[in-house]
């Protein structure tokens, strides 16, 4: 950084959702500290095509040549979702389980397109943030990375992101800390957040991350929205607003 150049703090966000409700977070605290921030968020909802060879490639060499400082990717769990063995009618069918974790066998042509273009994503989810992490030689400090995913569950055949090899490995390779909670504990009622009972993980090199574990606070009674249907898996995919202060 030249003489007299002011720093600004850059952060990747991979799958950001529109808005991008993190990026949202990191501009207030950033302002409070004074620090000045630039957020680069990509998303389909925003016109950007993560699976774009031309797009993930610019990313990947800013990502080397440490133009951002942090990162946090939220990959599309859509087919790794135990939710696609729950039979219901003009709903997607499972094209992956835990003994095919690449595809089922039975699958047709378009269903293993889609389940090739779900492990494209989130190995990009762990390529480009590494990229990130590894920069730090460029430079002074961490560069902590991050990434999201529902955790594996009961169920007998659904099969989470982390079973994927390449996930498994990275984390095996990485020092890393998980934060595991209920959506629930997170979401406010009164700002429009659904209460879901939805588990989910971050996995990263983020220092404290594990902090925000935590189970499900609410009383007996309550009934926590169930997640069915398109609209209501992509309302409990949106990080809710004290999560993201809390990151």
């Amino acid at each position: 950084m030249a003489a007299g150049e002011k720093f600004v703090w850059r952060f990747l966000h991979l799958f950001s959702g529109a808005p991008d409700k993190l990026a949202e977070a990191l501009k207030v605290v950033a302002a409070d500290r004074g620090v000045q921030i630039e957020v680069e968020s990509y998303d389909i909802a925003a016109g950007h095509d993560l699976t774009d060879p031309s797009l993930v490639a610019e990313i990947k060499r800013k990502a080397g040549e440490g133009f951002y400082h942090a990162a946090h990717s939220g990959f599309p769990c859509t087919t790794f979702s135990r939710l696609r063995w729950r039979p219901a009618p003009r709903m997607p069918g499972p094209v992956r389980s835990r003994d095919h974790i690449y595809g089922l066998p039975s699958n047709t042509k378009e269903e293993q397109m889609e389940a090739d273009k779900g492990t494209l994503m989130a190995c990009l989810s762990l390529e480009i943030p590494s990229a990130v992490k590894d920069s730090a030689r460029h430079g002074a400090g961490p560069r902590p990375v991050t990434f999201e995913n529902p955790p594996q569950t009961d169920h007998p055949f659904a099969a989470s992101a982390y079973s994927l090899p390449e996930v498994i490995a990275w984390i095996e390779h990485n020092r890393v800390e998980f934060a595991d909670f209920n959506n629930c504990i997170y979401a406010d009622e009164s700002a429009g957040e659904q209460r879901c009972k939805k588990p989910q993980r971050f996995v990263g090199t983020l220092p404290g991350l594990g902090q925000l574990s935590g189970a499900c606070r609410c009383s007996k009674d309550f009934v926590h929205p169930a997640v069915v249907g398109r609209e209501a898996s992509r309302a409990s995919a949106s990080y809710p607003a004290a999560l993201c202060k809390a990151i």
